[in-house]
């Protein structure tokens, strides 16, 4: 009897324990009068994700729509709260004026828990002054100048995209366009961030592409235990350094770039791409560092290798699926909406004649209104990124335009912008599910959309540092698929994007088809 009582008693305190543990933080909106739904021991607000009831992107809509009234309101992931600022002057305040406060992203997460130091050196995951020198340092090689010259890198990547596609048309007009867009954002980045001369299509998949794959995809029951432990308890993958990525794939990749960087060293080879823009920097910055003697300045100029194989890796990590993504949701509206596919093709045809034989320019491509039309409704209705973060750093009273204390915030705390709550409200964008590319005409921009409601490149000083480059492949390769071929329904093509893509993100699957009508027998460039 004794053994029994001692027994209960032990499983009562470790049950009690736990469930202290699991809801610590849950009372952190109901004692802060900030509207939100009840959490579930451990899991927080992800049942709904989690059952397959919606996915997250559903899930933000949705809350977006419930707490219309509010300015703020709170959602409990696993056992973390998540501040969501709903107010267009309150996300200003905090992305711009008091951007001081709210530097960094959440690092506690399992997609920042990485122990590689070239992946802890990618711009995404710096933080504090570490985040500034080297957003300092990386700028300039993101400008409209520098795009220019790579420009001809990714026009040639398109052409023998475009080849490819004109020889299997021939073969029939059905194309897996998932695929092929994968395929070529993969080339693109293989030859503009890490050197490498690809032609994916059609060939067995290089050992880039592999352990590309490996990295950006890692699978099996223990990818997904390692996750779960990281988001539950960060810092127990911190203590154990527990790492999601393979091993093997990363030190290829970071193989690759210092391969390169020693061949352009020793043998004074200069191909216009990113690490030829990082060595010139770097070149750059030792000439002002003999002059300077501030240490300010050594840290904003000079690049180790280690930094140069970290921004490669980011190029991978955040640029092959968003680009990727963004070509199929765009491809995929164009089919739906053959009046828009037809105004986009009279645009640039007008442009092809132009030209008469040359291949456009990037500031040609660049201004060509209609396809930026286009391409902007695009990331409106189908943004890469759910959601925006970012943490407190100091305290902080969050106030609305009366001086109101809406919330008081310690070190830490943690705030969320919802791109797609965003995107589809209707005070912000009417009929948001219909894809109209008029809402970005020069006019409608300047006296319908209000600021801080649209944002699929992030906010403030750490919005996308690559949205350069990502426009430019997408609006070129859009350009001459346009050009080339006529977008049409086949059996095959997807209904609704969003039956294809419940889960954490806008994830297009590599099936995702469409029929392909040449208009032209041959490319008309190259």
């Amino acid at each position: 009897m004794e053994f029994i009582v001692e027994t209960f008693l032990f499983v009562t305190v470790i049950g009690l324990l736990f469930y202290k543990f699991a809801t610590k933080n849950y009372k952190y909106f109901s004692q802060r009068n900030i509207a939100h739904e009840k959490p579930v021991i451990l899991i927080g607000n992800a049942l709904p994700i989690l059952s397959g009831k919606e996915s997250l992107i559903e899930m933000l809509i949705r809350l977006h729509t419930e707490f219309k009234n509010e300015k703020i309101y709170g959602l409990y992931g696993w056992r973390d709260p998540y501040t969501f600022i709903r107010d267009p002057e309150l996300i200003k305040k905090i992305t711009i004026k008091d951007f001081d406060s709210f530097v960094n992203h959440d690092n506690n997460t399992a997609q920042t828990q990485f122990t590689d130091e070239a992946i802890a050196n990618m711009l995404t995951l710096l933080q504090d002054q570490k985040w500034k020198d080297m957003r300092m340092t990386l700028t300039p090689v993101f400008t409209g100048n520098k795009m220019r010259k790579i420009f001809h890198i990714i026009s040639q990547c398109t052409y023998e995209a475009v080849k490819y596609l004109h020889e299997k048309t021939k073969e029939g007009t059905e194309i897996n366009l998932g695929n092929f867009f994968h395929q070529y954002s993969n080339d693109v980045i293989a030859s503009a961030a890490f050197g490498l001369k690809m032609k994916s299509y059609g060939r067995e998949e290089s050992e880039f592409t592999k352990m590309g794959a490996v990295l950006l995809r890692p699978e099996g029951l223990g990818v997904i235990i390692k996750s779960i432990l990281i988001a539950v308890l960060p810092q127990v993958g911190k203590i154990f350094k527990i790492n999601i990525l393979s091993t093997k794939a990363l030190n290829y990749l970071k193989g690759v770039v210092s391969q390169t960087i020693k061949q352009r060293k020793e043998n004074k080879i200069i191909r216009q791409d990113m690490i030829q823009l990082m060595l010139e920097s770097q070149k750059h910055g030792e000439s002002k560092t003999e002059e300077k003697t501030d240490n300010r300045e050594t840290v904003l100029t000079n690049w180790t290798e280690n930094e140069m194989i970290a921004q490669c890796l980011l190029f991978l990590f955040a640029g092959l699926g968003p680009m990727s993504n963004l070509m199929c949701v765009a491809a995929y509206e164009l089919m739906k909406n053959p009046d828009i596919q037809e105004k986009l093709y009279e645009e640039v045809s007008q442009m092809n004649e132009e030209l008469n034989g040359s291949e456009i320019s990037y500031d040609l491509l660049k201004n060509m209104k209609y396809l930026n039309m286009v391409v902007s409704e695009s990331l409106r209705k189908w943004p890469s990124a759910p959601f925006l973060d970012r943490v407190c750093n100091k305290s902080y009273n969050l106030t609305d335009d009366d001086g109101k204390i809406l919330l008081e915030m310690k070190p830490g705390d943690k705030v969320l912008f919802s791109v797609y709550g965003s995107h589809f409200d209707e005070e912000n964008f009417e009929n948001p599910s219909v894809f109209d590319p008029e809402r970005f005409s020069d006019e409608n921009k300047k006296s319908n959309i209000k600021p801080f409601t649209y944002f699929p490149f992030g906010l403030g000083p750490r919005s996308c540092i690559g949205d350069r480059f990502g426009l430019m492949v997408a609006k070129l390769m859009l350009y001459h698929l346009v050009l080339e071929f006529k977008l049409s329904p086949s059996p095959k093509s997807t209904v609704d994007i969003n039956e294809v893509t419940r889960g954490l993100q806008l994830k297009i699957p590599e099936v995702f088809w469409m029929d392909l009508i040449a208009r032209n027998k041959t490319p008309v460039f190259g």
